[in-house]
C-alpha cells in the first residue's frame, strides 16, 4: 500500500513538496509537472523517530535513514552512501534531521541511545566534497531527543540545543561548533539557569 504525505512534520524542511512512502520504499518528490522518484530497499520502518529526513537540492532528493540493521545513511538521486563509518556507535540511529547549506553542502544530525544517548554530526561542508569525520556534539552526560539545530550565514558555525540527564528533571543545554561541526567544546553550557527563588524550567 502507499501513502500520501503531505507537509508531515517529520520531515520540515520538504516545504509544499509531496512525500510518496510505502512499504518498499520508494520515495519521490512532486513540485509541479516534475515527479523525481527514489527507491528505497533498505529503509527500516516502524517508529515514528526513525523516518527519514528530506530536503530537495537543485531537484535532488536528499535522503537521511536507517537501513534495517540501524546504520545509518544518505540517499543523494540514485547515489547512496554510508554517513556512519566514523561514528563511535553504529546502531541504534534514529531522529534525523538533513540540513542544507548557503553553500550547497549538507548537515546531517542523528540521535542513538547505544553506550550512551549522543548527538553525532557530520557535514559536507560544499556541494561536491565528501563528508567529514562524525562527531560527537554533546558532553559525555546523557541527553535525550528532539533536538534543534541553527546556523551561522556560511555553515561554519552551528549551535545544537536539546535536553540533558545529569540533573533531576532534564536541563536544557547547549553547545557550538565554529569549524563545520568537527569538534565541539568541552563542557556544554546550559542554557536554562534559574534565578533566585525560582526552579529551573522543565522542558
Amino acid at each position: 500500500m502507499r501513502a500520501f504525505i503531505r507537509n508531515f512534520f517529520p520531515f520540515p524542511t520538504l516545504g509544499m513538496a509531496t512525500l510518496l512512502l510505502s512499504g518498499c520504499v520508494p520515495l519521490g518528490v512532486v513540485q509541479g509537472n516534475t515527479k523525481a522518484l527514489v527507491q528505497i530497499d533498505d529503509v527500516s520502518t516502524g517508529a515514528l523517530q526513525t523516518l527519514p529526513s528530506v530536503v530537495v537540492r537543485n531537484d535532488t532528493l536528499d535522503i537521511l535513514y536507517a537501513n534495517r540493521d540501524g546504520r545509518v545513511w544518505l540517499q543523494s538521486g540514485t547515489e547512496k552512501q554510508a554517513l556512519d563509518a566514523t561514528a563511535r556507535v553504529k546502531h541504534g540511529a534514529s531522529y534525523f534531521q538533513l540540513i542544507p547549506t548557503p553553500t550547497g553542502g549538507l548537515q546531517a544530525l542523528w540521535w542513538s541511545h547505544q553506550d550512551g544517548k549522543n548527538i553525532y554530526y557530520t557535514a559536507q561542508e560544499r556541494a561536491g566534497q565528501p563528508f567529514g569525520r562524525v562527531s560527537m556534539v554533546n558532553d559525555r552526560n546523557e541527553v535525550l531527543p528532539p533536538f534543534s539545530v541553527a546556523n551561522g550565514g556560511d555553515g561554519k558555525v552551528v549551535g545544537v540545543a536539546y535536553q540533558d540527564e545529569r540533573l533531576p528533571r532534564f536541563q536544557s543545554f547547549f553547545n557550538r561548533s565554529t569549524d563545520y561541526g568537527h569538534s565541539w567544546p568541552r563542557p556544554d553550557y546550559r542554557l536554562d539557569v534559574p534565578t533566585d527563588e525560582t526552579k529551573s524550567s522543565f522542558v
